[in-house]
């Protein structure tokens, strides 16, 4: 049998230091009819002409041919190579990296002599790896091990197919392959980046294809490359080449079971598990050193649950994305994180150990916790900032920290506009924003999303056809309570002779305010704290013809296909007969002040129109079907998300911004004096609560002011 021309494959990336040792390993090889290819693969260092150079120089007859390819762009080591075979004139191809070596000028023969001793029977021949240090002088192991020798020289197809089911033992570099073999194994570039050799060996195997190993070794391999050694540093080219070997269980093992033992099976599953658990922690850890972080801020010592939940649902889709590490600070609502746990989202506490790694994050929260937001990371100068109108009366939850005279909302405002700085959740917060600041505000709106339902959980027949039925879902505070009061008194005079069970989901400060007794007779109360998730679902289901809910909880409601109704918001007592179907609400408004309900124009309806809807026009089915279908439609995550990331990522405002802004530093400064002079290891918070007291203090008669100052001066002494 004539003696082929055999291509030899240099591939570079990134690895030009080494490719002279390289090139000279194969033109000092005895084998007479070498075809020399060398290709770069988009490298930033690669000098062809150094290279081409070289080769002229020192290139003897056994080089026959040679070229010298650079890519235009990276395509990953499996596109490279199948790029780089149409241009290979040998019958037999081989692979050396730019960074390794022949171990000797009698490699390649080598390899040959046993190709031809079988006749050209067996198309794969493969040999022994020697794993080097970096100057490649010191053997540190081999590869392959004996063992695995004797099993690629028995020729079982089986045994070979069980054991490369979970691990790759036959080396790429070292190992001849007839060029049609290429044809028969297929493309493997639509699955793969950078795995090559273990693709290509098990379905070398699978399609009953000849290998045979010479017990000796032709390579030296220096120690790095993307499957092992010094690139274990969690870069996006290892984490790529790890998502490869996911790959192979999942598209040449487990679709081929039939092939391999059972034993054998059940291990390549383990072994997939357990990468896909490591896997997980490289691309948390990649991310975490190199991406743009989005940081959910809530001050420390908070449980937030409103807010936040907006946050989460928002974060673990920007945390999804490649280029984006979401984290979650301070929030203490453990029932709100379980159902997050298995995002790729980070919880952590911001401290003095880890606050230096958020030196260039995005720090995202409520308007009326910018100041504990600024004390929290005052020494990240560079550090941007996004503040959320999350609530109608937000701006003067901010204002009511105020100590000075000299504080300016519009101060704050103006530079929020001036760096694109803000978001708002809805029309209500709009309009709240138009009457402070008119023309100064764009209605950016950073809404609640949701992932579509179109499950129909609510079967759409009453509870009980004597007794209506309807709940309350939300915090009972002082500016939501007064919603639940006056939707009672409105049923109590409604419901003539009927019974009404009144499901109360949430506490909050305020219960006390509700004279329950008053509805005797006619209400029955019945109480469940807060609940979450499916058991809050089912809860719903089972014993809610309709909902009375605002905010997120609203949108939690109307996707089970439950009449949701949202109300007025109020901290002083009213008497408005005014409900709206969430179907009918506008600019994604989930709650309103009644001043604010006009303005938007939603369509009311009073408590009698709702019972006589639900109750007794048998229309829960229709009105429920119509809640799902609206939020589903208004509040998709396909429909606000570009929108949600864009008013993150667009912000300009730094701290280093913030702390020019004139009431800014009034603000701080206020707290600086505080602290130095009465509490010097004093939070922003306890500040507030000495705030608090001193405009309380102000509106003393002038002879009590004078007892409560002397007081704190025997205190502090």
């Amino acid at each position: 049998m004539e003696k082929p021309i055999i291509s030899i494959i240099v591939l570079c990336y990134n690895n030009f230091e080494y490719i002279f040792q390289c090139l000279n390993s194969v033109v000092s090889q005895k084998y007479e009819k070498i075809q020399l290819i060398v290709s770069d693969d988009a490298s930033s260092l690669f000098d062809k002409t150094k290279v081409t150079d070289y080769i002229n120089k020192n290139k003897g007859n056994n080089i026959v041919d040679f070229i010298v390819n650079v890519n235009i762009e990276n395509l990953g080591t499996v596109k490279h190579l199948e790029n780089i075979h149409n241009i290979c004139t040998g019958d037999l191809i081989t692979v050396i990296a730019a960074d390794d070596a022949y171990a000797d000028d009698l490699a390649i023969s080598s390899l040959i002599d046993l190709y031809l001793h079988y006749n050209g029977d067996v198309p794969v021949i493969t040999s022994l790896l020697a794993m080097c240090d970096e100057r490649l002088e010191e053997k540190k192991s081999i590869f392959t091990s004996p063992q695995d020798v004797a099993l690629i020289n028995s020729g079982s197809k089986r045994g070979l197919l069980d054991e490369l089911s979970y691990r790759c033992f036959i080396p790429s570099s070292g190992t001849i392959i007839h060029k049609n073999v290429y044809k028969t194994i297929g493309s493997l570039s639509d699955k793969y980046n950078y795995v090559e050799d273990w693709t290509s060996h098990i379905r070398i195997v699978r399609c009953g294809i000849k290998i045979r190993c010479l017990n000796r070794i032709t390579i030296f391999h220096r120690d790095g490359g993307i499957s092992h050694g010094n690139t274990r540093a969690h870069n996006r080219a290892y984490l790529s080449y790890y998502q490869d070997i996911l790959n192979i269980y999942l598209n040449e093992v487990l679709p081929y079971s039939n092939q391999i033992s059972e034993y054998a099976l059940r291990r390549a599953e383990q072994y997939y598990i357990w990468r896909l658990a490591r896997q997980k922690q490289d691309l948390l850890k990649d991310k975490k050193q190199n991406c743009q972080k989005i940081v959910f801020y809530c001050r420390k010592g908070m449980i937030a649950q409103g807010d936040f939940s907006l946050y989460y649902r928002v974060g673990q889709w920007l945390a999804k994305e490649d280029d984006i590490a979401v984290y979650c600070v301070n929030n203490k609502n453990g029932e709100l994180k379980k159902q997050f746990l298995d995002s790729d989202m980070f919880f952590c506490d911001l401290n003095t150990d880890n606050l230096s790694e958020f030196k260039d994050a995005i720090f995202v929260t409520s308007y009326n916790q910018f100041f504990f937001l600024l004390d929290d990371i005052k020494e990240l100068k560079n550090a941007r900032i996004v503040l959320l109108f999350m609530h109608p009366q937000v701006s003067d939850w901010l204002s009511a920290q105020a100590f000075f005279n000299s504080f300016k909302l519009q101060q704050i405002n103006e530079m929020l506009v001036e760096n694109k700085a803000y978001g708002m959740m809805d029309g209500s917060n709009y309009l709240q924003l138009q009457e402070r600041c008119p023309n100064v505000f764009k209605p950016l709106y950073f809404p609640v999303i949701k992932e579509e339902c179109k499950t129909d959980q609510s079967s759409g027949e009453l509870i009980n056809h004597f007794c209506i039925n309807m709940a309350w879902l939300g915090r009972l505070d002082g500016d939501k309570v007064q919603s639940l009061i006056y939707f009672l008194d409105n049923a109590f005079e409604s419901i003539d002779d009927l019974k009404m069970n009144v499901h109360l989901i949430g506490d909050g400060n305020s219960k006390d305010k509700i004279e329950f007794n008053k509805y005797a007779g006619k209400i029955h109360f019945t109480f469940n704290s807060f609940l979450y998730g499916e058991m809050r679902d089912n809860y719903l289901v089972r014993n809610a013809d309709f909902v009375v809910a605002m905010g997120v909880s609203a949108i939690d409601v109307a996707k089970l296909a439950i009449p949701t109704l949202v109300p007025i918001i109020s901290n002083t007592r009213i008497r408005e007969d005014k409900f709206v179907y969430i179907y009918d609400i506008k600019d994604y408004s989930l709650g309103w002040d009644s001043h604010a309900l006009q303005n938007l124009g939603c369509e009311t309806h009073t408590a009698q129109d709702i019972l006589n809807d639900i109750f007794y026009n048998n229309l829960k089915r229709k009105i429920g079907l119509k809640c799902r279908d609206y939020v589903n439609k208004e509040f998709s995550i396909n429909k606000h998300l570009v929108n949600a990331k864009k008013i993150l990522t667009s912000t300009e405002l730094t701290v280093e911004k913030c702390f020019k802004n004139q009431t800014v530093k009034n603000q701080l400064m206020a707290y600086s004096l505080y602290k130095k002079f009465i509490n010097k290891h004093a939070t922003y918070a306890v500040f507030l609560e000495f705030n608090n007291k001193v405009k309380n203090l102000r509106q003393m008669k002038f002879t009590k002011q004078i007892k409560i100052i002397f007081s704190w001066v025997l205190k502090k002494s």
